[in-house]
């Protein structure tokens, strides 16, 4: 197969060329490439991924019924371009591999060959791919395609032979002398009738006027098959050569057919063979083709010959063509004619013409794509050192500017960050020209751009929005980390690094607390959620990945489904008719951990983005999200309905979608904790009583560190006895996003004392003067073990939120296979904002709110202090066994309170008679000046919800109004005329993690407007 082999190494030399970093395209918009050229064949126009094809390597080209161009690409999957659109198909969608070899049209469905996945069929938006298990497919290595006249299918493959398909039964051929059938009925078996097939490395395939199919083959000519007869014909019979590389049959009943050595023509009595010497380009011709009158088109090695029956011509990259090597060409229903070659993909214009497509006519472009990390970004803030920075390479490729949003911090709250989104957002816009931008936003980052789109902040500007891997509903799987790491900012034993961008320098904080760890909590999301509604409809793409669907990661299949650190459950809590939800195999973050062990992540490779990001991208706002799952093969919808639909007026607990998947409470052995630097070696032991099976977890924020287990024989368990023993599973996974891991399951572990050993090997340190020795301080972990076991401790509180100075009434169950287990240790380590730790003795005595006395429920009663999210840890010891919870209990600081004043007025700033927004005034009183925001939600005589708006906003102290602006475009497009009713209003303190300072429903009614009178 010389051809196809030069052709890969053409395609390996191409794709490893990368755009330079400067290269990236700012400009708004980018245009196709046109040159012209003399009559009567009109202009050349080059498209390239930087107008919306998949790969610049086009292999080969389809023209259906519609007149719709299909591509075929080494690598990038199958392109389709109607003329102004392009959208893209890849493995993501359903197509059987990203280098597709072959197309062919049948009625409505297109069939895409490929190289290494069998074939794909594309039909009203349904992908079906067949191979060698799935179906009688001779080889999944797919050549060539074409149709005969009754409908059935032919395949060639690169070592099988020739399939046959007619939408029921597979029959193959090959050099066995004989053929094989397979149907749904029956099982593959032999039948009588003799293949008279020269190679079963078939190349090319095309069908004459009679119906006659011929066969091309790598090194044995061609093989005719009409009617059950089988003739080959070589160069003994006059071929040019037998590496065959295309066929095509032209209206006067002649065959054509490319080889290695030039062009060979069949009359059906004899060969004529054309080369150089005659005017070909090149003896190495890799297609044919036929325009409107009758003209023989030939792609080479070096440009396209066009023949008339007496004169040739050539056309390079000289005059026009995007690449001397042409692989397909095609002819569409206008009489243009499109050649695919490995620089992209050029159509020569038959007649000039001013339609979408046309020379002279703008494509549709791609708004500039922002990118917003997770929680902790690049200490740098540059896409450079970023996981955007192989998506900023790919957008790049093809033709869409990218924007990494600085100034996003952990140590900023949501609103603090939404602002600074917005001011970014306006410089994109300012340099780029674009009226708005898509997003692509990393876990935490979803947040922080909901908190911008879901607010009064929101300027219109924002067309799409992907949030992978985003905690919707809030971090469940490594809540406790979340809960330690707060435990011991707050009480001034643990650090966090900084980076102090005026000096370029690393600077350590001792008990600093990151607003941002608390908004990842769920009961932070919980309020969150409440209060917050995509009311402007943009489309959100919400990608999450279930890392247990990895081969070498079966053995997770103990955690709920989740990306490694955030829940299927919570990065798809939300819904809507503009929310798509999208399941992959995909890790959380990208590290060069995740490459060694092949496993894919959002940002690396490339295979999300080319199944849910670039046609997104490239489309903008023309197509609704309902249409986007077109050709996806799974859309990957989970759970019943949550919280956006169906709603009745107000604000509703959130969320409640995929509620059957929500993770369930784990049996938790007390949490170990404590700093370990480089080459120390620290220990710690923990109890393990009788279970079916237990894992043993270490995360840690920064560095390098290895965890080794000691169970009660003395025996040593480490990653090698791991990849030895049966019933030891180990994994570790670098995600500097979150937090680094490493997990020991262990099936039946003896029960009795393990010894942890945590060594630090390559971990960073802070200086004395942060807080260190002259060693230099250490890097956080907290390890425990976690048992599928009867025995279990369950936490709760009676009330989930407080004001400063009320009780709350904290109790713990401890049971053993639903049975009650009196007799145990229960205590509750408090940690408040204040730093100082409380800790409480929980009795099963019927008086400290615990029911009956000895029914193995557990309290006491904790009297708010201090404002904030408080952690409490919870721990129970008995006979043999120890078991740790978590939960939290939200006080109010009681900084502000709404005062019960309410009125309400229209907005016409421009004096056009029209009111751009309805504002409400709201009565607060504040007692300490700080940042604050008011939701408010308007509802109609009928309890329909007309708008709702979340105002950030810095308050002064004292009694004062503040003017909430409810957005009129939405009153209007509500259809829904007043009086309304301001339904509910809900103050916030935002100062950090926002916690509710107070609620108030049905407080005002408005005037009768009619929707009309706001736009």
């Amino acid at each position: 197969m010389r051809a196809r082999a030069a052709l890969l190494m053409i395609v390996l030399l191409f794709g490893a060329k990368q755009p330079a970093e400067s290269s990236l395209p700012f400009l708004y918009p980018p245009k196709p490439l046109s040159r012209g050229i003399p009559a009567p064949y009109g202009v050349w126009t080059t498209y390239t991924t930087a107008q919306g094809l998949a790969a610049n390597a086009v292999s080969t080209l389809a023209v259906d019924g519609d007149g719709t161009l299909w591509a075929g690409t080494c690598g990038g999957g199958l392109s389709r371009f109607d003329g102004s659109t392009w959208i893209s198909y890849a493995k993501g969608h359903g197509l059987g591999d990203d280098w597709v070899t072959a197309l062919a049209i049948r009625d409505s469905e297109v069939w895409a060959g490929t190289w290494g996945g069998g074939i794909s069929s594309l039909d009203d938006g349904h992908w079906q791919t067949y191979n060698t298990e799935n179906s009688g497919l001779a080889s999944d290595w797919v050549t060539a395609l074409a149709v005969d006249g009754e409908g059935t299918l032919w395949i060639g493959t690169y070592g099988g032979g020739l399939s046959r398909f007619d939408g029921g039964t597979w029959r193959t051929y090959n050099r066995a002398n004989g053929s094989t059938e397979r149907s749904p009925e029956c099982s593959r078996r032999r039948l009588a009738e003799v293949s008279g097939l020269a190679d079963d490395r078939v190349t090319a395939l095309a069908v004459d006027g009679g119906g006659a199919l011929w066969i091309g083959t790598s090194g044995h000519g061609v093989s005719r098959f009409d009617k059950g007869t089988w003739v080959t014909y070589t160069t003994r019979d006059g071929l040019a050569s037998n590496a065959i590389n295309a066929i095509a049959a032209d209206p006067a009943g002649r065959v054509w057919v490319g080889t290695d050595e030039g062009i060979s023509v069949f009359d059906g009595s004899r060969w004529i063979t054309y080369t150089p010497d005659d005017g070909l380009a090149h003896r190495r011709v890799h297609a044919i083709a036929f325009d409107t009158d009758g003209n023989a088109w030939f792609g080479t090695s070096r440009g396209a010959t066009r023949f008339d029956g007496e004169s040739w011509i050539t056309y390079t990259q000289q005059d026009g063509l995007a690449h001397d090597y042409v692989q397909a060409i095609a002819v569409d229903q206008r009489g243009n004619l499109w050649f695919g070659t490995m620089g992209g993909l050029s159509k020569l214009q038959r007649e000039p013409s001013r339609t979408l497509g046309e020379p002279g006519a703008v494509l549709p472009t791609p708004y500039p794509v922002v990118f917003v990390h997770g929680w902790r970004g690049p200490e740098s803030d540059s896409v450079h050192d970023s996981q955007f920075k192989f998506l900023r390479r790919w957008l790049a490729r093809d033709g869409i500017a990218s924007f990494f949003a600085t100034g996003i911090r952990p140590e900023n709250t949501l609103y603090q960050n939404a602002r600074r989104l917005q001011e970014f957002i306006a410089q994109v816009r300012a340099e780029t020209g674009a009226p708005k931008v898509s997003i692509v936003a990393h876990s935490m980052g979803g947040l922080n751009v909901r908190a911008y789109t879901e607010s009064a902040l929101y300027q219109g500007d924002v067309a799409r929005v992907f949030m992978l891997g985003t905690p919707q509903a809030g971090v469940h799987l490594w809540k406790d980390f979340l809960v330690r790491e707060m435990t011991n900012r707050l009480a001034g034993l643990s650090s966090v690094r900084v980076l102090d961008r005026e000096s370029e320098t690393i600077r350590h904080q001792r008990g600093s607390m990151e607003p941002s760890a608390r908004e990842l909590l769920p009961e932070h999301m919980a309020l969150f959620n409440r209060v917050h509604r995509n009311v402007h409809g943009i489309p959100y793409h919400l990608i999450i990945g279930d890392v247990r669907r990895q081969p070498a990661l079966e053995f997770l299949d103990f955690w709920p489904p989740n990306d490694g650190l955030i829940t299927v459950w919570s990065a798809h809590a939300l819904d809507g008719p503009t929310v798509q939800r999208i399941t992959t195999d995909d890790v959380h973050g990208w590290s060069p951990g995740t490459i060694l062990f092949d496993l894919p992540s959002y940002l690396w490779p490339a295979d999300d983005y080319r199944a849910y990001l670039r046609n997104e991208l490239r489309l903008g706002e023309r197509a609704p999200i309902s249409t986007l799952t077109e050709g996806r093969a799974s859309a990957g919808r989970v759970g019943p309905k949550g919280p956006y639909r169906g709603q009745a007026s107000g604000f509703s607990e959130a969320p409640t979608c995929c509620e059957p998947l929500r993770p369930r409470p784990e049996n938790h052995t007390p949490y170990l904790w404590g700093e370990i630097r480089s080459g120390q070696v620290v220990t710690h032991t923990v109890e393990i009583d009788p279970n079916r099976s237990a894992r043993f977890y270490l995360l840690w924020r920064w560095g390098d560190a290895d965890l080794t287990l000691t169970d009660p024989r003395g025996e040593v368990v480490d990653p090698d006895r791991a990849r030895k023993e049966d019933g030891i599973e180990h994994f570790s996974l670098e995600a500097d996003v979150f937090a680094n891991l490493e997990v020991y399951s262990v099936e039946e572990a003896l029960p009795g004392t393990w010894t942890l050993t945590i060594e630090g090997v390559d971990l960073p340190s802070f200086p004395p003067a942060c807080g260190g020795d002259e060693r230099g301080g250490g890097v956080d972990y907290v390890a425990y073990a976690v048992l599928e076991s009867d025995l279990s401790l369950a936490v709760a509180t009676d009330r989930e939120w407080v004001r400063r100075g009320e009780t709350v009434t904290i109790t713990a169950t401890v049971t053993e296979a639903g049975e009650p287990l009196p007799g145990a240790t229960v205590r509750a380590e408090i940690t408040p904002p204040d730093g100082v730790i409380r800790t409480l003795v929980l009795h099963d005595d019927g008086a400290h709110g615990d029911g009956r006395a000895g029914d193995g429920v557990y309290g006491t009663v904790y009297t708010a202090e201090v404002g904030g999210y408080i952690p409490v840890v919870v721990t129970a010891s008995g006979a043999g066994y120890q078991r740790a919870q978590a939960t939290f209990i939200v006080v109010s600081p009681e900084t502000a309170r709404l005062v019960g004043s309410y009125a309400d007025h229209p907005q016409d700033a421009d004096g056009d008679g029209v009111y751009e927004s309805l504002i409400v005034e709201v009565g607060v009183d504040v007692v300490t000046p700080g940042e604050f925001a008011l939701a408010v939600v308007l509802t109609d005589t009928e309890g329909r919800e007309v708008t709702r708006t979340v105002l950030p906003t810095a308050l002064p102290g004292g009694n004062q109004k503040v003017a909430v602006p409810l957005e009129g475009a939405l009153i209007r497009a509500s259809g829904l005329d007043g009086p309304y009713t301001v339904s509910q209003v809900i103050l916030l303190d935002i100062s950090g993690a926002a916690v509710k300072l107070d609620e108030a429903a049905d407080v005002h009614r408005t005037r009768a407007y009619s929707h009309r009178d706001f736009g």
